[in-house]
């Protein structure tokens, strides 16, 4: 984070000569834009610049992969209108402010939308970029996937709290299909081993009509943002007939 940091200082300053200045480009500094270029370019991470305004100013190729927005496409448009969901526009343009009047924002963890219109949760650090006359003149954003860590995180929590209540606990990616059960559920289900079954082999745990609504309460859920819950007739991978009751 240091090595980022630093690195982030030489972008604001490198910034603020593009945005302000007038004056001669010395062969110090394009060296200097050189590098940072080349840091920006190969950086894992996204790295962005707006306006104080919220217009997008710079895009690298992280931000492109991340949220399948090329640079052509995402630099002079406004960066609420790209990424930024309708319950969090108030909580982006609070911390732009913050920026603009000086502050560093962050680490803070938040979600995105990608370009499909998929949700992406990412960790975004905002540090305002000072110009020659020690004013604030745009905002540069390093925003990370941390997707992979908000599972592992939700695959434990689930796994603690079906062991402390003895209650099934699962999870499901909604792109692939792939789900996580808690060995709590592995029991209720009577499934050997420790892989959750697929959406298909889940689907034979239950009558068609009874699979079919509750893979709509799930779509609906994810959906609108409201709950579910419902009791189900289903039945073990051994044959033995249950009730669920799913939440």
């Amino acid at each position: 984070m240091l090595a980022v940091g630093s690195i982030l200082s030489l972008l604001a300053g490198a910034l603020a000569w593009a945005l302000t200045s007038c004056g001669r480009r010395s062969a110090e500094l394009r060296s200097q834009q050189a590098l940072l270029a080349n840091f920006v370019a190969e950086a894992s991470d996204a790295i962005v610049t707006e306006s104080l305004d919220g217009i997008v100013l710079s895009w690298n190729a992280a931000a492109a992969r991340l949220f399948g927005y090329c640079a052509e496409d995402a630099v002079g448009r406004r960066l609420i209108d790209l990424i930024v969901i309708s319950d969090s526009v108030y909580e982006d343009s609070d911390r732009l402010q913050r920026c603009a009047g000086g502050q560093r924002v962050g680490p803070f963890d938040t979600i995105r939308r990608r370009q499909d219109g998929t949700r992406v949760e990412v960790s975004i650090t905002a540090n305002p970029v000072i110009g020659p006359t020690g004013r604030v003149v745009a905002v540069a954003k390093t925003i990370r996937d941390i997707s992979a860590r908000k599972a592992a995180e939700s695959e434990i929590f689930l796994e603690q709290a079906g062991a402390i209540s003895a209650v099934g606990g699962f999870r499901i990616d909604l792109q692939s299909g792939r789900q996580v059960w808690t060995r709590q559920t592995f029991k209720i289900y009577e499934v050997e081993g420790d892989v959750a079954p697929s959406a298909e082999e889940f689907d034979r745990l239950m009558a068609p009509d009874v699979g079919a609504r509750l893979w709509q309460a799930i779509r609906d859920a994810s959906e609108t943002g409201t709950g579910y819950d419902i009791e189900i007739p289903a039945q073990t991978a051994r044959g033995r007939p249950i009730w669920i009751r799913t939440i």
